[in-house]
């Protein structure tokens, strides 16, 4: 666990708050004007990165919530699909339903 925790440490880094802030900012943008807009995040780091199930779920959650986000302002059919195998390993870790 620690060799694939510290990977995605390295990419990105231990302050998700930061992320998830700017997450969330982009998407009120896009529902306050309806215009989605190209922002600095980890986007395309996600699909580098590998999907272990042993992977702090916090760092999973970032990558499910990034996602769909991504879907619903660029309607990209792969975004939902990379949401939704980041969300299932979050469920799995948990033992939850995800987040």
């Amino acid at each position: 666990m620690k060799r694939w925790t510290r990977k995605w440490e390295q990419v990105l880094g231990n302050d998700l708050k930061r992320h998830f802030e700017e997450i969330e900012y982009e998407f009120e943008m896009f529902k306050s004007y309806n215009e989605a807009r190209a922002f600095q995040s980890p986007s395309g780091l996600f699909e580098l990165l590998p999907i272990p199930e042993n992977v702090p779920s916090e760092y999973l959650e970032l990558a499910a919530r990034f996602n769909k986000v991504q879907h619903i302002m660029w309607k990209d059919p792969r975004s939902m699909a990379v949401y939704n195998m980041y969300n299932d390993a979050a469920a799995r870790l948990s033992g939850g339903a995800g987040p």
